[in-house]
């Protein structure tokens, strides 16, 4: 009997001693996936590609909701829901999804992986600026949305209902974010590699952030004529804007499955019906707008009814 406790005492203490030592450093998963593996650039032309390659968002919403409701364009065929202002369901979840949870989700990551990083400050400042961007076309599209808890569904912060923020207060923030994300670039420091947009070149991405920034301020100086008035003027007065074409910040498409226009992936295969409506063509005559020769061309072959 004193034998066989014995033995129960050796086993306890094995079984004690062996649970305790180094067991966090065994029960790893030597698969996942942690931060130190993720290497930020890599993540940041999916935040690019997203907006402007998704169906849904070039035709669906831009093309036959927009452009529609705007007048730039008229259907030559029956009149279509978006004529009549009807627009909702698969359209609107599927923008809504494209932009949170493709482009700005792997922008927040960006950000993420690249704060409190003085060697990676430049990608930082990069991913700022984009996330600007893309959250200027949402609270555009659709007004109040979540803008501050948004992007924080991880197992630090675990926000899975994030809260509606006011126009206003996400318009002040984006151009308080353009403003710190243009001082902080260090032309000491690498910037970003796989970008497609400026090919690393952080002189081209301060002026595309001030030309947004002087945007958002326009368009808020009926409601803050004060806010408005700095930005324009702090951006004036650095004069540091996009001067020409070859400085714009521009999406390039292939014809591959990755980097096909949505639009003119919708005229090759039919979809697509809509053409310059009557009204937009007169106005940009009567205006003698110069981009009409660049936007529209007259068909060789047509017949005037009525």
């Amino acid at each position: 009997m004193r034998l066989k406790a014995l033995y129960i005492l050796i086993i306890g203490l094995i079984f004690s001693t062996s649970c305790k030592k180094d067991f966090e450093e065994i029960n790893q998963n030597p698969n996942a996936i942690t931060d130190e593996l993720i290497d930020p650039e890599y993540l940041f032309p999916k935040a690019v590609i997203a907006p402007f390659t998704q169906y849904n968002v070039g035709v669906n919403t831009e093309l036959w909701a927009l452009m529609t409701w705007t007048q730039m364009v008229a259907s030559k065929n029956a009149v279509s829901l978006d004529e009549e202002f009807i627009y909702g369901g698969s359209d609107v979840n599927l923008v809504w999804e494209t932009l949170y949870a493709q482009s700005l989700i792997n922008t927040q990551q960006v950000i993420d992986l690249t704060n409190n990083n003085p060697k990676a400050v430049n990608i930082n400042a990069i991913g700022r600026i984009w996330k600007v961007y893309v959250f200027h076309l949402i609270t555009d599209l659709w007004g109040d949305v979540p803008y501050f808890d948004a992007l924080k569904g991880n197992l630090e912060d675990k926000i899975l209902y994030p809260k509606y923020d006011s126009q206003k207060d996400i318009y002040e923030d984006l151009l308080k974010e353009l403003e710190q994300a243009t001082n902080q670039f260090d032309a000491s420091e690498k910037s970003i590699n796989a970008d497609i947009i400026y090919n690393g070149d952080i002189t081209l991405w301060k002026k595309f952030a001030n030309t947004l920034r002087l945007r958002l301020a326009l368009r808020i100086y009926e409601a803050n004529t004060t806010l408005a008035s700095t930005h324009i003027q702090n951006v004036l007065n650095d004069n540091n804007l996009i001067s020409s074409t070859s400085e714009a910040a521009v999406f390039e498409y292939a014809y591959g499955d990755n980097f096909r226009s949505p639009i003119a992936e919708g005229f090759r295969q039919s979809q697509v019906s809509e053409l310059p409506s009557r009204l937009f063509v007169t106005k940009m005559l009567n205006d003698n707008d110069p981009r009409i020769s660049f936007m529209i061309n007259e068909t060789k072959e047509y017949q005037v009814v009525g």
